[in-house]
């Protein structure tokens, strides 16, 4: 028997704040085994023509994600099954905080709060931006084959968040 909590999005004084932990729990050798382990902040990407942007799912939105990362709400995203899925974004409880920035400043900058879309409304998300379970080249130009996909930040890092998989 196995109990996992996700991680979830608090959107407060006008700003988006990531609410962990992860809680695992199991039952069975070892008797007892608790952990607080990182998790995704889980977002919906959408997309429309030069921009890319992000929905914060709210809890029991579905995740769609290329490897299980545990949870009922969450969906497996192959080659295969990625143009067979259809997402509404009116269906998101927070399609109306979407974080909206042009492709082009999707790698180069290490705080989107310069360069994201302010002007933006939430009926100007729902009708005309198109959802995506996965970032794939339909959602960023030659994602690919962009090399700067692989460039986060170009920002020190002190610490390093602990990886886990219950696989």
């Amino acid at each position: 028997m196995s109990h996992t909590i996700t991680a979830y999005w608090v959107y407060a004084q006008n700003n988006w704040y990531w609410a962990p932990p992860v809680v695992s729990l199991r039952v069975g050798p070892p008797l007892l085994d608790i952990g607080f382990f990182w998790s995704p902040g889980r977002v919906s990407w959408i997309h429309s023509g030069a921009y890319v942007g992000w929905v914060p799912l709210a809890p029991r939105e579905t995740y769609y994600s290329h490897r299980n990362w545990g949870g009922p709400h969450e969906v497996v995203v192959t080659n295969v099954n990625v143009a067979q899925i259809n997402i509404n974004v009116r269906n998101y409880a927070y399609a109306n905080r979407a974080i909206v920035v042009p492709q082009n400043d999707f790698y180069r900058v290490n705080n989107y709060r310069n360069v994201q879309v302010t002007n933006i409304s939430s009926t100007t998300v729902i009708n005309n931006y198109h959802a995506a379970p996965v970032v794939n080249n339909t959602v960023i130009n030659n994602y690919t084959t962009n090399k700067q996909r692989f460039n986060y930040t170009n920002v020190t890092v002190n610490e390093k968040a602990s990886q886990h998989s219950d696989q």
